[in-house]
């Protein structure tokens, strides 16, 4: 567990902490059963992955508005509501799902476990089966993300950290702030001060876009290779979405390889586009 100090409900050093309450789970729409992985080694077999939007499927309510990690006691809204964590990539067919990179946020597993606290969401791949593409974790109002603009430019957090991140297509964004970061959806330009809109087009798609907004850290308050940077990579936030080969898209860190001190990067996917290209993420 990491300790931290809080400034006006912002967090002010890493926080590392876990354990909270079950949640439930919301059924994809146009399906009777709930949604389960079956795991094989390096496979996952879905049982029901359709939803009306790729999106919709495996989003996951909190029972009490409680938002890991942070200490006991510590003001809740320390991060912003949007916030992206635990990216992860499967590549499916019908005969199942390749796991080409997992995430996780506090501990838990993107694909795999239902999430606590944060919202699961899937975002898919144009050219890909539908229970395939790219999939994440977001924090939620309702789970303590915090919605005050005015404070925007003041979090503990690494510059590239992503919020918002969707697919305009699979996973827009919608009620009560899902796709968005801090209420202000990246996929019209809209991104709060201290952030700017990223989008990736989403080859196959004709017009679907990822799009996020990065952060930019412009107070210093979480430098590369500090305890802050270090704790927001080990806790799964996603930090330097970045494409390598949409201008839009380039991170902080630039479109190649280079991630922050202490992170990796994943190989970058999109299908339709040659191996190798698309985008790709930094984890621990």
């Amino acid at each position: 567990a990491c300790s931290a100090s809080v400034k006006f409900g912002v967090v002010m050093s890493p926080v590392c902490s876990s354990g909270g309450t079950l949640i439930k789970r919301k059924a994809a729409r146009r399906s009777s059963s709930n949604h389960t992985i079956n795991w094989r080694p390096w496979w996952i077999c879905t049982q029901a992955f359709i939803g009306e939007n790729v999106g919709d499927v495996a989003e996951a309510l909190t029972d009490v508005p409680t938002q890991p990690p942070q200490p006991a006691g510590a003001p809740v809204a320390i991060f912003p509501q949007g916030l992206t964590g635990g990216m992860a990539y499967s590549a499916c067919s019908w005969g199942g799902c390749n796991l080409v990179f997992n995430g996780m946020v506090g501990g838990v597993w993107t694909i795999g476990i239902a999430p606590t606290y944060w919202a699961r969401r899937s975002d898919g791949d144009y050219g890909q089966h539908v229970a395939g593409g790219f999939s994440h974790q977001e924090l939620t109002a309702g789970s303590g993300g915090s919605v005050t603009l005015a404070a925007s430019a003041s979090f503990a957090l690494p510059r590239g950290t992503a919020c918002g991140f969707h697919n305009t297509r699979n996973s827009p964004a919608k009620a009560p702030g899902l796709g968005t970061c801090m209420g202000l959806d990246p996929a019209y330009g809209q991104c709060p001060a201290g952030w700017r809109p990223r989008n990736h087009f989403d080859m196959s798609s004709d017009y679907g876009q990822y799009v996020w907004c990065e952060y930019l850290d412009p107070k210093g308050l979480c430098p590369d290779g500090s305890p802050c940077a270090q704790g927001a990579l080990q806790a799964g936030y996603a930090i330097a979405i970045a494409s390598n080969t949409d201008p839009t898209g380039y991170s902080l860190y630039g479109n190649g390889l280079a991630c922050p001190i202490g992170g990796y990067r994943s190989v970058f996917v999109d299908a339709g586009r040659p191996g190798g290209q698309g985008l790709g993420v930094c984890t621990h």
